[in-house]
């Protein structure tokens, strides 16, 4: 069986990856380089969490997700991805947060309840007007996608996957399974599409139902702090007031420190209490 995927994002390269391990063959479309930098996916980190407020689908969806990210680690011989607390930020009453610790409960995932006025001195990086709660939880962290990007390439290739960088599919026959480039016809048994923003382009009878978003992304330093003992902290973020959290990392601890769940030490994602809605860049 031969499958065409079109798209090398992360969608793309992991339905190829899936296949792949099931014996079958696959050629993997992409209209820009591979792994192609303007995917949706390429980027220098991801937050990946359990905590998704009333979207109960989704928290219930990650045990086993953490699970395939395992096996993908496994293949590509490299685990990119550091885990580390997960700390959501409440400023108004939304159900968001109650949301989330149930969901937690129920997935045995731990958090904590950080006291407020302990929050300045561990995360100086966030702005404390207004909070009315800070949650610390467990199960979450950081991934690295350009790294998992690369590696997945680099291991798809040597199982046998035939890559079409820079071919723009223009059009797709289901039924026969076949993709255009530049009037050129490519067949196998099954297509795949994972184009992301670009599905509508080539299925135009999704458009009803499936709109592209885009977000912003930036990427901040905090303020300096006074000197003190011990590593500094970094931080890149994005607007937390748009459902996307923050994410904050601090230098590496002397080797003598031990690191723990709940150390300030540790890299922390924020994501205000706002009821956010699902993005690619969750």
């Amino acid at each position: 069986m031969k499958v065409l995927v079109v798209g090398a994002g992360i969608a793309g390269l992991s339905t190829a990856w899936a296949l792949t391990r099931r014996g079958v063959q696959v050629e993997v479309f992409e209209q820009g380089p591979v792994p192609c930098p303007v995917a949706t996916s390429y980027d220098e980190h991801r937050i990946t969490r359990h905590a998704y407020g009333e979207m109960h689908g989704y928290a219930r969806l990650m045990p086993a997700a953490f699970q395939v990210w395992d096996a993908l680690f496994g293949d590509i011989g490299a685990r990119h991805f550091e885990p580390m607390p997960v700390v959501v930020v409440q400023r108004e009453d939304v159900p968001w947060l109650n949301a989330s610790l149930a969901d937690l409960d129920a997935l045995h995932v731990g958090w904590r309840e950080l006291p407020l006025a302990s929050v300045p001195a561990r995360y100086p990086m966030l702005e404390t007007a207004g909070l009315s709660r800070v949650v610390e939880t467990d199960g979450g962290g950081v991934l690295f996608p350009i790294r998992i990007l690369t590696d997945l390439v680099r291991t798809l290739a040597n199982r046998g996957v035939v890559f079409h960088p820079r071919h723009k599919v223009t059009a797709i026959d289901a039924e026969r399974g076949t993709v255009t480039v530049n009037g050129r016809e490519f067949s196998g048994d099954h297509v795949v599409i994972a184009a992301g923003a670009w599905l509508t382009k080539l299925v135009p009878d999704l458009a009803p139902v499936t709109v592209p978003s885009r977000q912003a992304v930036a990427f901040l330093a905090p303020r300096p702090i006074s000197p003190a003992p011990g590593p500094t902290r970094r931080c890149s973020s994005t607007s937390a007031r748009t459902a996307a959290p923050t994410r904050c990392r601090r230098a590496p601890a002397p080797a003598s420190r031990s690191a723990t769940t709940s150390s300030p030490a540790r890299a922390i994602q924020t994501a205000t209490a706002r009821a956010p809605t699902p993005t690619s860049r969750g």
